[in-house]
């Protein structure tokens, strides 16, 4: 079991196993906390929850895509969460990035392995290339988006958001 969720309300504890590598994008666990080993032990003493394992740190879940400061390797925003596995990143030189993967969901919009964030960390509903395989690299030169990957096919077919 890589990492563990802790979901803690009103005299209650949940326990979400984490998805395992392969697992069917769109299938998240719980949002909470997570580690980055293997939790082995658990108790429970009042409201304190003792946990014992193979782990370095328990941290925020944020899924597969973050966005961290290079003076701290803190988190610098928070994005919406991709259902899926995120392969390649780049920016799209206004301060937003361009995040590809084989994913079907960003926070809570259905989208297709290929979109755009905002500087503001939100999602460019309007960049809609839709390809129909994983995207695997990206690179952006000017104004010119190149997107390679596992797809033969996407929506988009000129602009910055034109497959190349």
């Amino acid at each position: 079991m890589q990492g563990l969720s802790i979901v803690v309300g009103v005299g209650a504890v949940a326990l979400v196993a984490a998805v395992p590598a392969g697992a069917v994008p769109g299938i998240r666990p719980a949002t909470g906390y997570v580690t980055d080993g293997p939790v082995l032990a658990m108790a429970q003493v009042g409201n304190t929850i003792y946990l014992g394992g193979s782990f370095t740190h328990i941290g925020a879940r944020t899924g597969p895509l973050a966005l961290l400061k290079r003076t701290n390797a803190r988190l610098a925003a928070t994005l919406p969460e991709v259902a899926g596995v995120v392969d390649a990143v780049v920016d799209d030189g206004n301060g937003g990035w361009f995040v590809g993967g084989k994913f079907n969901q960003v926070g809570t919009t259905t989208v297709r392995n290929l979109v755009h964030l905002r500087a503001s960390g939100t999602l460019d509903a309007g960049f809609a290339p839709a390809p129909n395989g994983e995207v695997r690299a990206l690179a952006r030169i000017g104004g010119t988006l190149y997107v390679g990957g596992q797809f033969t096919r996407s929506t988009a077919t000129t602009g910055i958001g034109s497959p190349r």
